[in-house]
């Protein structure tokens, strides 16, 4: 009997780690561009403080001038290239879609919409329309000839 009540047990213990893994696949959201903003403002706040840091160490003598230009260009590097692809990813594409078309992923938790979908499977948030991009206003110096 106990080894009937061990056999349930452990079928129980199996199926309970095993089912959220199989489903993992299909619920996986994607990763959303407010997260990715996160990361890169996240390298860019490291990058910063680590130079004030090694300037702190510099001016009380625990890092010599040669040391400290090789660190402040390399945290000036990483913070330079988090910066730009801070800048990068922040800037919007021109809207090539018309206006009115819907969204491919939702906007509250990024999880990739089906086709038929009005709202989100995974937050409940409502699918938003994508709008069109105003256009360009062009500067009157850009359009003179050298």
């Amino acid at each position: 009997m106990s080894i009937v009540v061990g056999v349930v047990m452990v079928l129980g213990v199996v199926t309970a780690v095993v089912l959220p893994l199989l489903r993992a696949e299909e619920a996986r959201p994607v990763e959303t561009v407010d997260e990715r903003g996160e990361l890169l403002e996240r390298e860019k706040t490291v990058a910063l403080m680590a130079i004030r840091e090694a300037e702190f160490d510099r001016a009380t003598g625990k890092l010599s001038d040669e040391d400290y230009g090789i660190l402040r260009r390399a945290y000036e590097q990483r913070a330079l290239g988090a910066m730009s692809e801070l800048d990068r990813h922040q800037t919007t594409p021109p809207a090539t879609e018309e206006s009115g078309s819907l969204a491919a992923f939702c906007p509250r938790c990024g999880f990739q919409f089906a086709e038929a979908d009005r709202f989100c499977g995974s937050c409940g948030n409502p699918r938003p329309a994508i709008e069109a991009a105003p256009p360009r206003q062009t500067d009157s110096n850009e359009l003179a000839s050298p």
